[in-house]
């Protein structure tokens, strides 16, 4: 019995290594200010083609939720919301901000949080993305995600 115990706890070890670990390049990454402040939850960034644009215009959407962290106590404020859109070289095709986004958490938000048109017809879409929030009262800072986009 006691081999099979240290046997659980090695694999469990492993497993908790793996899943810290992640696919850095493929999967979606965040960073908070701390314990307390603002949380960006199932954030993604899906790309595709603008149904119905003429000439074809690649369109951006980004979805997920924000929220207090469990245990905030003060008024959130978003105070700035920007999307940069990155190419495959790194370097940058869109930065979108949305003022709509900006004003008092209460209890949070989600769904689809809009996102921009590629004003460049034809444009293939882009390869990655980075979400950056702004936030003032209770925990102020910075809370960012940033992934891959995911061609829709």
């Amino acid at each position: 019995m006691r081999g099979s115990t240290s046997t659980l706890l090695a694999m469990a070890a492993a497993a908790v290594v793996l899943a810290g670990c992640g696919n850095a390049p493929t999967e979606p990454s965040t960073v908070n200010s701390g314990a307390k402040g603002l949380v960006l939850s199932n954030i993604f960034m899906q790309g595709g083609p603008f149904a119905g644009a003429n000439p074809p215009r690649t369109r951006y959407l980004l979805v997920g939720g924000v929220q207090p962290a469990l245990g905030e106590s003060g008024q959130l404020v978003i105070t700035s919301w920007e999307v940069t859109i990155y190419n495959a070289d790194g370097s940058v095709l869109l930065t979108w901000t949305d003022p709509a986004k900006q004003g008092p958490v209460y209890l949070g938000f989600g769904g689809a949080l809009g996102g921009p048109v590629d004003p460049v017809p034809g444009r293939p879409p882009a390869a990655s993305y980075r979400l950056r929030v702004l936030y003032s009262g209770g925990g102020s800072g910075v809370a960012e995600v940033s992934g891959p986009i995911i061609p829709d």
